[in-house]
């Protein structure tokens, strides 16, 4: 397929799968910006969080929480920046063509001292009040 979240969808495909769900799965970031850097993803593929059933918005945002509650034992962080990709180009309603971003939701942890994004799409500042281009989740 042309989406890296649909391939990774398929079971048997664990290579970055944490945890996968009815709905939703939570896999590791190929490129992080930081250690830890989760995304949490519809199984179906969707733009946007307005074409979410119920019950994937639901499982979507359990296992957002699920994320930053590891996020936390694991690395003890200052925050977590939760931030959402999605393509709202179109029609919510109609089936996404491939090629266009699937929806997926990043879950980051953020130490005091590390680059902190204001969003994902956005610019970023750091403790000294400097730009830098934010890359894309």
């Amino acid at each position: 397929s042309d989406c890296v979240f649909c391939d990774a969808a398929v079971e048997g495909r664990d290579e970055l799968v944490l945890v996968r769900g009815t709905h939703a799965f939570i896999i590791l970031n190929l490129y992080p910006y930081n250690n830890g850097h989760l995304m949490v993803v519809p199984r179906r593929h969707v733009a946007s969080l307005a074409s979410l059933s119920t019950a994937e918005a639901a499982e979507v945002m359990r296992f957002t929480q699920d994320a930053e509650l590891a996020l936390h034992e694991a690395y003890e962080p200052q925050g977590i920046n939760v931030g959402v990709d999605a393509d709202l180009r179109g029609s919510s309603n109609e089936p996404l063509p491939a090629g266009r971003l699937q929806l997926n939701q990043c879950v980051v942890q953020v130490k005091s001292n590390e680059v902190q994004w204001t969003r994902c799409d956005e610019r970023s500042h750091n403790t000294e009040g400097n730009t830098t281009p934010a890359p894309s989740c």
